[in-house]
Parts: structure tokens; C-alpha cells; sequence
């Protein structure tokens, strides 16, 4: 037993090492070392109480303090974290050993408790955490000082003591930099300035990993051929440059820069993309060029990149998807954005071979036409397909069909009317379809037959009747909103009884037409599972063939799925004000069904029907259950009695040999 304890103490105490020291490295300005550290050690050790309590004293301390520099700020929201870390793995390591003491008397209830103080704990580490993580950039730009390499400049560190930010604004030309030592993780170079010159940053001495370059110059941004030569610039890893549309090639100096592994470009009038990418940038992963004249892409542009995953050429002048330059990435990209451009159609093969594309980006394109056989591979594991603000008069049915894992499918804002039999049949792993801003006049009662995903919403079409025998058996829908159809005028089922399923269905309706409710949504609305949820802005035509089922469903079948307190008939032609919910020519449609007259035995013959098929088929099945049940017992018996019988005659047996 006092083994067991000394293990548990050891596990215990040495968790808590662990876990300062972890700590300790993560949350140290200069990491492992150096004379912050050795200060933060010391504070550390004359720290004699891990409390819940201190801790969340020190939280409210460190908040309430106004922030004076930011070394200091940072320092108190490191103990914080610290010490709330520690007092949560102390309280832990308390609650096991009393679990642990007392297994066998534990309750629920007891075990809940500590759950909840479990995450209260883990809360608050994750607020501190944030908090200093929102300290970190904010009170850090608010104590900016000046670099020691350049006056224009500004750094988080005036004698760029660990890692440096610089931000350099409001230039007219970049400046050129003193000798120095500094470890910079990013610098803004802002301004009016229309070149950047060679061996600017020539005295760095040590490395520099982002670079952002952006002018409001109205001349042309010219980069001189060595503006990027030194030891120092090629550990540049991102590198941005925003030239107001004035500039007219990518600069030759990227090629010098080995370890680029992201490079975007906005604003120029690039009108054609050269073979810029040497072997020298070969670990190149990110390409985006927006905003620009881009019209021509060579085919070897992208021969030497290796490690190729995202081109994102947004708001530029393709009129065709480059489909020889993609070809020596094919097998690496992940992620492809050609939106805002002008391409028309998509042709076959295009993203033949890309085993690896999750992401394609499509979308405000004049394409109408989509090739069946565009994505013949039928083994790309694309999973989001943007193809909105495009000029599709129909949704791409055969194209899609070889887009087994897609999940999320985006074709609004087309010109797509008519939504045919099993578009969706195939494709198993669809969860999101945005159908919106499209003028569909028709669904066809099977278009969503095979479907996997579970809801979908129809707004601003051109709807004029819904049948809802979309919701079928064999489909996965089981919610569809309809907003913003004012032609939309007409309800109807078209399916029977026997086919309608059991599982719970909703359709909800706003912004829509006045109403006409068909005598066929009678027994549908008898079914539990099914809702119609009618906006309380949107009126129904209460005509007396529809009043009369109506009434008979709320007086004579209760409960029902469907909401008349706040739905209106549509007001009468007498009225001035046919918008206005609040005229007088405007009623409730439960006010007139309380003053219809109506006989529940009218209504009672398909109900009737309906409740003795689902009596009948209760009672077959139980009888079924009962045979099969009484069946197992006189097949139990037999059994057992034959067992016993082997018994009798094995006993009966060994005596007879016994005698002889």
C-alpha cells in the first residue's frame, strides 16, 4: 500500500515538473536561456502557493493593469498562466487520489463534480491564454519605438533584444539600413515610393522571414535585380508586395530567394506569368496573383515547383483554365481559386489526373458550359466546389456525378429553372447544397431521390407550385426552407399514404405568395412527423373547400404540426391596404375556423382508413413477435428434452455394462 502511495506522489510531483518546465520554455520571451529566463526562474521559485484563488486574483490583477510596457505585461500574463496551470494540475492530481481512495463509495454525483470543476479550470486557462494572446498584438503595436537600424522605422524592441516586428510607414523611398543583428519575424515597408533599390537590406546580419512591400505610388514599382540579394533576405519565407496596379512583372530577385514558400502579389497589370520560378525556389507551396491583367500562363511555369498546394489567380483575364501549365502540379495541389476572371466553359479533362484537389473555386465566371467528362478521374477527393455567379442554365448533373466525396456544393446566383429527377442520386457524401438566387420555376418530385444531405433552402426562385412528395422515402431530406418566392402560390402532395415516410419532415415557408393549401396536405398533416411552418407575414387563400379540411384537422385530429395563430387569409378586394397584417379586411385563419361549421364523421373515412392500416399492421407484427416468441420456447423444450433424454440413455447405458 505505501508502495502504491510513493508512485502516486512521484507520478504526481513529477507531472507538475514537467509541466512547469514545458511552460517555462513555451512562454519565455528569449525560450530556453538567457537573462529574462533566469529573472522568471527566480520569480518562479518564490512562489510558494499554486492556488485556484491566487491565481484567479493574479488573472483579475493582470487585466485591471494599465499597460505600461510590454515586456512587463507579458511577463504577469505568463505567471498567470503559470500558476493557474499549476494550481489545475494540483487539483487534479487531488481529485484522482481521492477517486482512486474511494472507488468503491464513489457517486455520479461526485464524479459530475469534478467534471465541472475540470472545465471551469480548463475555461479559465483558455481565457488568460487569449487574453494574452490578444495582449501579445496589441499592447506590443501600442509601445512601438525606434528601430536602431533606421529612424523611419519603428520595431517592438529598441535594442531588438529576441524576436523584432519592424513596421516602416509613410516612406517616400526605402530607407538604408545600419549594420545589425536583429532577428526580424516580419516588416511592413509602407508608403509612396515607386522602386525598391539593391542592398537595401545588405547589414542585416541576421535573418528576416516575412516582408511585406506595399506603395500608393502612381508610378510603375520597379525592383532593381539585386533588391534581394544578401545572405540574410534568402530566409525570407513570405514575401507581399501591393503595387497599386503598376506593376508589370514578377521581380527576377525571387528567384535568389530559396526558402519562399509563399508569395502573393496584388495590383498590377502582369498580363502574362514567365518562367520565374527557378530551381532556387523550388520549395515554393503558395501562388496568389489578384488584381491583376493576368491573360497568359506559360506551360513551364510550374515545372520546378515540387512542393506546389495552392494557386489562388483571383480577378484576373483567363479566358480559359490553364490546363498545360497545371499539369507538373497536378499531383500536388490542394487548392485552386480561379474566380473573377472570364472563362466560359470548362472542357474535358481539365482536372484529369489532380489526385490530391480538395478545393476548386469557379465562381464569377461567364461559364456555361460544363463538359460531363471535365473531371473523368473519378478517384479526386474534391470536397468543396464553388460555382456561383455563373452563367448555368442547368445544374451539371454529369459532371458531378463522378464527384463521389463532395461535400459542399455551391451553385447559386445561375440561371438554373428546372431541378430534374436524381440530380443528387450519387452523390453519398454531399451535406451542403446552396440552391439560392436561382429562378427555378420547377422541382420535380424525385430531384432529390438518393440525396444525402438533410436540408436545403430555395430563396428568391420562381416557384410557383411545390409538391411534397420530395420528401419520398428514399431520400435523406428532411428539411426545406423556401424564403423570399412571392410566386409561390400552391401546396400539394402528390404521394399516398403508404409511401409517405415516418420520419419527422419540416417545410418552412417565408416571404412567400398567398397560398393556396391542396385537399391532397390532409393526410399528410395527420402524420406527427410532418411540420409546416408558415412565416406569420405570409397569408393563405381561404377559400371554403380549404376552410373545411382545415377545421376538421384542428377540431377532429389533435395534435397537428402546423401553426394557424398567426397566419392570416388574404384580405379581402374591399380593403385599401393588402400588405398591412394589422387591417381590418385582413383575418386570422384561426378566427375562421372557429366559425365553420364542420362534421368530424365527413372527415373520418381516410383517418379511419389510415388508423386501422396502422392498427392492422401493429397487430400482424406483434402476432409475428408472439409465433416467434412461442416458437423459441417449444424449440428450447425439444432441445432440453432431448439433451435429457441422451442423458438417460448414456446413464442407462454405462449401468447395463456395469451388470454385465
Amino acid at each position: 500500500m505505501a508502495a502504491d502511495q510513493w508512485k502516486r506522489d512521484y507520478r504526481f510531483h513529477r507531472t507538475n515538473q514537467l509541466a512547469r518546465r514545458w511552460l517555462v520554455k513555451v512562454y519565455s520571451p528569449s525560450g530556453v536561456g538567457g537573462r529574462e529566463l533566469s529573472q522568471f526562474e527566480v520569480l518562479r521559485r518564490r512562489r510558494t502557493a499554486h492556488t485556484t484563488e491566487h491565481a484567479s486574483n493574479k488573472a483579475q490583477f493582470i487585466i485591471s493593469q494599465p499597460v505600461v510596457k510590454a515586456r512587463v505585461v507579458q511577463q504577469q500574463q505568463q505567471f498567470a498562466v503559470v500558476s493557474l496551470v499549476q494550481s489545475y494540475i494540483l487539483q487534479k492530481g487531488k481529485n484522482f487520489f481521492i477517486y482512486h481512495q474511494n472507488s468503491t463509495s464513489s457517486t455520479m454525483k461526485q464524479q459530475k463534480q469534478q467534471l465541472s470543476l475540470a472545465i471551469v479550470m480548463l475555461f479559465r486557462i483558455l481565457t488568460i491564454w487569449l487574453f494574452s494572446k490578444a495582449g501579445n498584438g496589441n499592447s506590443v503595436d501600442a509601445d512601438l519605438v525606434n528601430c536602431p537600424f533606421s529612424e523611419k522605422c519603428q520595431c517592438t524592441s529598441n535594442n531588438c533584444n529576441g524576436l523584432t516586428r519592424v513596421r516602416c510607414v509613410n516612406l517616400h523611398e526605402i530607407p538604408e539600413f545600419s549594420e545589425n543583428h536583429c532577428s526580424i519575424t516580419s516588416m511592413l515597408l509602407e508608403g509612396n515610393f515607386s522602386s525598391v533599390s539593391k542592398e537595401r537590406f545588405f547589414n542585416f546580419k541576421d535573418v528576416i522571414r516575412k516582408m511585406t512591400i506595399s506603395t500608393t505610388s502612381s508610378q510603375p514599382l520597379v525592383f532593381d535585380d539585386e533588391a534581394f540579394y544578401g545572405v540574410v533576405l534568402n530566409e525570407i519565407e513570405r514575401l507581399e508586395i501591393n503595387a497599386a496596379g503598376k506593376m508589370s512583372e514578377i521581380p527576377l530577385g525571387v528567384m535568389r530567394l530559396w526558402r519562399l514558400n509563399t508569395l502573393i502579389i496584388n495590383g498590377t497589370d502582369i498580363e502574362s506569368l514567365n518562367d520565374v520560378f527557378s530551381k532556387y525556389t523550388f520549395t515554393l507551396r503558395t501562388l496568389r496573383i489578384s488584381n491583376s491583367q493576368l491573360m497568359n500562363i506559360d506551360s513551364d511555369v510550374f515545372s520546378e515547383l515540387r512542393f506546389f498546394t495552392t494557386l489562388e489567380l483571383p480577378r484576373n483575364k483567363l479566358k480559359q483554365i490553364p490546363k498545360q501549365a497545371l499539369l507538373p502540379v497536378q499531383w500536388s495541389l490542394r487548392l485552386l481559386d480561379l474566380s473573377y476572371n472570364e472563362i466560359t466553359s470548362v472542357e474535358e479533362d481539365t482536372f484529369f489526373g489532380f489526385q490530391r484537389l480538395r478545393q476548386l473555386n469557379l465562381s464569377n465566371n461567364p461559364i456555361a458550359l460544363i463538359n460531363d467528362r471535365a473531371f473523368a478521374n473519378n478517384t479526386i477527393p474534391l470536397l468543396t466546389l464553388d460555382l456561383s455567379h455563373c452563367q448555368l442554365e442547368s445544374i451539371p448533373t454529369g459532371t458531378l456525378v463522378r464527384l463521389q466525396l463532395l461535400r459542399y456544393l455551391n451553385v447559386s446566383f445561375n440561371r438554373i429553372a428546372h431541378i430534374s429527377g436524381a440530380t443528387f442520386a450519387n452523390m453519398t457524401s454531399l451535406v451542403s447544397v446552396d440552391l439560392s438566387n436561382n429562378p427555378i420555376k420547377t422541382v420535380a418530385v424525385d430531384a432529390f431521390y438518393g440525396a444525402s444531405f438533410q436540408s436545403v433552402t430555395l430563396s428568391n426562385t420562381e416557384l410557383q407550385q411545390l409538391d411534397l412528395g420530395i420528401f419520398d422515402t428514399l431520400t435523406a431530406l428532411r428539411e426545406m426552407r423556401i424564403v423570399d418566392s412571392p410566386s409561390l402560390q400552391k401546396l400539394h402532395a402528390s404521394f399516398s399514404h403508404s409511401n409517405a415516410n415516418l420520419l419527422p419532415r419540416v417545410l418552412g415557408l417565408r416571404n412567400v405568395g398567398t397560398l393556396e393549401l391542396d385537399r391532397s396536405l390532409f393526410e399528410l398533416l395527420l402524420k406527427l412527423s410532418f411540420t409546416l411552418d408558415i412565416d406569420s407575414n405570409d397569408t393563405v387563400r381561404c377559400d371554403a373547400a380549404t376552410m373545411e379540411w382545415l377545421t376538421a384537422l384542428i377540431r377532429c385530429y389533435d395534435p397537428v404540426n402546423i401553426n394557424l395563430d398567426s397566419i392570416y387569409c388574404e384580405p379581402t378586394k374591399g380593403g385599401d391596404d393588402f400588405g398591412d397584417a394589422s387591417s381590418a379586411n385582413k383575418t386570422l385563419i384561426l378566427d375562421s375556423v372557429l366559425n365553420t361549421d364542420i362534421s368530424c364523421e365527413l372527415y373520418s373515412t381516410t383517418t379511419t382508413t389510415s388508423v386501422t392500416d396502422e392498427d392492422s399492421t401493429r397487430s400482424t407484427i406483434e402476432t409475428t413477435l408472439v409465433q416467434q416468441y412461442y416458437r423459441g420456447i417449444v424449440l428450447c423444450t425439444v432441445w432440453q428434452l432431448s439433451l435429457l433424454l441422451s442423458q438417460q440413455r448414456w446413464l442407462f447405458h454405462n449401468a447395463c455394462c456395469r451388470a454385465d
